[in-house]
């Protein structure tokens, strides 16, 4: 009798779902004391036991939490830690601890300056973004502080708009006041900075700041704003000066009037920007996080953990690990910081199917140098499942009845093998499993298994024949035969092609100077030779996924790469120029000061900085030698502005007269006040840097601004549509063509611009559509570098040479939109007046030019159709462009 209870009462707690309410546990209390009452033991401890599994499974798998102090978001210092965690490999898994605090002003008295830009290119949303910016900043400095403020604004001229002041609406009608006109002169502002400190008298107890804010370089009495800058610095030692770069791309504009340079992107706003700057955070005094790993299912090893500033060690007691974060006054609140743990699973524990805590307590103690404390304990855990399922779905046409009854459990990073059943259906062929994931395939009946439930779904063709003139019956052809054919001239193809409906030959021409389709002459011989549209056609637009595209060529496994080309109006793909041909703009990368820029994705980051008249002796080469940098052949320099351009070859230095040091400069470009440089360490030269940001396998980790708004569009409109494109190579040629004074052996200073393999190539007219793997974008890595999240990405300019396009092309070939957009070739690192990383746009009057990768241009992106895709209906005209049928039932013929 009792055994049944006990069943019952197991039963009913399965049946309870995450949470268990009052009315379920004042049941369960009833039922434990009648069993008190009968003094059933043993009975009990079956019960307590089913109660202590319910509570500790009631949870699902947990991959993201947060643990915050009590006055987030409103005491400074205060903090939240983000932790998130997921398997890396079967036997792995990832934690990634961030660490975001609020800032502690250190009370410290300010006087600040704010020199703002109110030139013409500011008119609109800039100006009102400033003046609420800067309203904003007024009112939080002078909130209960003894602080005061100025402001100037400048465009052709300048104006003080008020001195020194902490009269709040004063500071307000003057910023409110500014109207932008004119062009920009960082000179005529920094002469008001000036005017304003005449008569300005430096005492212990308070900080003076300027903070100026552009949207552009000065167009005007430049480069006299670098010697007012230096005046400033000499007369007022004291003062800091920070440049705010407002959504542009300055390159060293901003860098030489200004101590510190802050940018506005995506990630910083003007806000946070204004407010880092006005504020001088405290650091901790006491910087210590704890967590306790749970050692039942890890262990952790120091060599697997990295931080993004402090130290890190591991104490062990009886067996149980905790990882130990401190920083003693290295952390500034307000800052962000990054800790990283790679977990070992346990061998008695690996591929054992469950959910497994983390941790089991983490303790924080941060203590600010003003006193401030933040404590707390925290037994909050990451879970993770162990094992997955992989489910599969017939998903059959209307009106079939094929089923499939299967589900299996996998384990992350397990390779699984479709299964070969197959299913039938009247008047439809299964044309085999596609997975409703995202999965990173090894092959096209194998993929790796991820971190999550995988629902595989069937997919199907309609089968469709049709009759010729003639009577002969054929199948529809794909959508690459169909361009193959028009690219096979009329005596030829009259030959073999009797009567072939829906297909407009109209288009193809022996000259590739005019327009048509064509073939790659060095791909004749391959399955599938790469076809290519050119000049002004229009026999090339494709409906697909609820967009227009334009069909700009073949691939070597018979895939069709088209260009987006806006939406369509009835059934129409009308749309030539304007800005409906793109998905929005975007900067192409963030930052411009270095080479690793131009990559769609990068890593290792070299970064240039400048030194201002550097007397000092050169060498041509180094060497290393017990940690120490040793210069070779060494020159002396002891006037610069008289030897600047006669370095030549003699690009190292340690700005010093011994010609020794720790750390070594590589001096790439000069000028006669400055010499810019990277820094190498640890015994490397300047091909190590080279290699490390344009060759390493591991070159690119984190993706570029561009990428990530074309994954993002990606997810949110194309995903579902990703079984119909191939996994083809976009590609991001980072080949040199010319080091310029990158090349430590024959690189002149003064011709210091790199440049990279696409220049060369479009000097010569001769383009190519080979890669090296490094830099073939792809989401697997059997073709390319498997670097994608999605099978999409953009043009290359060598795709734009073969389509018509040239350094002086007009507008006569159908990739032209009179809109500049990017694409993805990379050009050069430049220096001509400013220095930046630089990538290839179309320009808006059809030609191949470049420009900085902080600019902002417009975005195409560029899928591929799978091999053996067909379209229901068109002659690719813009009237009537073929589409492709990507029902959700996937009748793609």
């Amino acid at each position: 009798m009792f055994n049944n209870i006990l069943s019952k009462i197991k039963e009913n707690m399965q049946k309870i779902n995450k949470k268990i309410n009052l009315k379920n546990i004042a049941v369960i209390t009833i039922i434990i004391v009648c069993f008190f009452a009968f003094n059933l033991s043993g009975l009990l401890n079956n019960v307590f036991t089913s109660l202590a599994n319910l509570f500790t499974n009631v949870d699902g798998e947990i991959k993201e939490l947060v643990i915050e102090s009590e006055k987030y978001d409103i005491e400074g210092g205060s903090y939240k830690i983000t932790k998130k965690g997921d398997w890396i490999s079967t036997t792995e898994v990832q934690l990634e601890y961030e660490l975001e605090s609020i800032a502690k002003d250190n009370d410290i008295s300010k006087d600040i300056i704010l020199v703002l830009d109110t030139s013409e290119s500011m008119d609109g949303l800039k100006i009102s973004e400033l003046k609420k910016s800067t309203s904003k900043l007024v009112k939080s400095l002078l909130m209960g502080n003894d602080n005061k403020i100025g402001i100037i604004s400048f465009n052709t001229y300048a104006q003080i708009e008020t001195n020194l002041t902490n009269d709040e609406q004063f500071l307000l009608k003057a910023i409110d006041g500014m109207v932008p006109k004119g062009e920009t002169s960082y000179y005529q502002g920094l002469l008001k900075v000036n005017e304003i400190l005449k008569d300005y008298v430096q005492t212990s107890n308070r900080e003076l700041k300027v903070i100026f804010v552009t949207d552009g370089s000065p167009n005007i009495d430049t480069p006299n704003e670098i010697v007012q800058y230096l005046l400033l610095k000499m007369k007022y030692p004291y003062i800091m000066i920070y440049g705010i770069n407002y959504e542009a791309g300055l390159g060293d504009s901003i860098n030489n009037i200004s101590d510190y340079q802050y940018s506005t992107s995506r990630d910083l706003t003007l806000d946070e920007i204004l407010t880092e700057t006005a504020l001088s955070p405290e650091y901790y005094k006491t910087f210590q996080l704890e967590e306790t790993i749970n050692n039942k299912y890890f262990e952790a090893s120091v060599e697997d953990i990295t931080v993004s500033a402090g130290d890190i060690k591991i104490l062990e007691d009886n067996g149980v690990q905790k990882i130990v974060w401190t920083s003693n006054e290295e952390i500034r609140s307000g800052s962000k910081q990054k800790l990283l743990i790679k977990l070992k699973v346990k061998e008695d524990k690996q591929k054992k199917e469950g959910l497994y805590n983390v941790s089991t307590l983490t303790e924080i103690n941060l203590v600010l140098k003003g006193g401030i404390s933040h404590r707390l304990s925290s037994t909050k855990t990451l879970k993770l499942k162990s094992g997955y399922k992989v489910k599969y779905e017939a998903n059959a046409p209307s009106g079939c009845n094929a089923s499939i009854n299967l589900e299996e459990t996998y384990y992350a990073y397990d390779t699984v093998k479709f299964t070969n059943q197959t299913l039938e259906c009247d008047g439809y062929q299964f044309k085999g499993w596609e997975s409703v994931q995202k999965v990173k395939k090894v092959n096209d009946d194998n993929f790796i298994m991820p971190s999550n439930d995988v629902i595989i779904r069937g997919t199907w063709s309609k089968v469709t024949l049709n009759k010729s003139m003639q009577g002969k019956i054929y199948e529809r052809l794909s959508l690459y035969d169909t361009i193959a054919l028009t690219s096979v001239p009329d005596n030829i193809r009259s030959k073999f092609v009797t009567s072939i409906t829906g297909i407009n030959f109209s288009s193809n021409s022996s000259d590739t100077n005019g327009k048509g389709v064509y073939t790659i002459a060095s791909t004749m011989n391959d399955e599938y030779p790469i076809h290519y549209f050119r000049g002004d056609v229009d026999d090339n637009n494709v409906i697909f996924g609820e967009y227009c595209w334009k069909i700009v060529r073949t691939t070597t496994t018979g895939g069709i790469k088209m260009v987006y080309n806006g939406k369509p109006t009835d059934g129409k793909c009308m749309n030539t120029t304007g800005t409906v041909t793109q998905i929005g703009s975007s900067l192409y990368n963030l930052l411009t000061n270095s080479p690793a820029y131009v990559g769609y994705a990068y890593n290792k980051i070299y970064s240039y900085d400048k030194r201002l008249f550097p007397v000092f002796t050169y060498g041509n080469d180094v060497d290393y030698i017990d940690g120490e940098y040793i210069l070779k052949d060494t020159k002396y320099v002891s006037n610069w502005i008289t030897n600047y351009d006669r370095l030549n070859d003699y690009h190292y230095t340690c700005f010093n007269y011994s010609g020794k040091c720790d750390e070594v400069y590589y001096v790439y470009h000069t000028i006669n006040t400055h010499a810019y440089y990277i820094t190498l360490i640890n015994g490397k030269k300047v091909e190590d840097a080279i290699d490390e940001m344009l060759n390493n396998d591991n070159i690119n980790i984190n993706n570029s601004a561009i990428k990530e708004n074309i994954d993002n569009w990606y997810q949110n409109n194309i995903n579902y549509y990703s079984y119909y494109l191939e996994d083809t190579v976009w590609c991001n040629d980072r080949t040199i063509y010319k080091l310029g004074g990158w090349e430590a052996n024959g690189g002149s200073t003064r011709d210091s611009a790199l440049y990279f393999g696409v220049y060369g190539r479009i000097i010569k007219s001769n383009p190519s559509l080979s890669c090296r793997k490094i830099d073939s974008f792809t989401t697997l890595t059997n073709n390319g570098n498997g670097a994608l999240n999605y099978p999409v990405g953009l043009l290359t300019a060598d795709e734009i040479m073969y389509a018509g396009g040239t350094e002086n092309s007009n507008s006569s070939y159908y990739l032209y939109t009179n809109q500049s957009y990017w694409l993805s070739s990379p050009y050069g690192f430049l220096t001509n007046n400013s220095i930046y990383s630089s990538n290839y746009i179309l320009t808006s009057n059809g030609y191949l030019s470049n420009s900085d990768d902080n600019s902002s241009y417009g975005i195409r992106p560029v899928i591929s159709l799978k091999s053996g895709i067909g379209y229901l209906k068109g002659d690719g005209s813009s009237k009537y462009p073929y589409v492709i049928n990507v029902d959700n039932k996937k009748e793609h013929y």
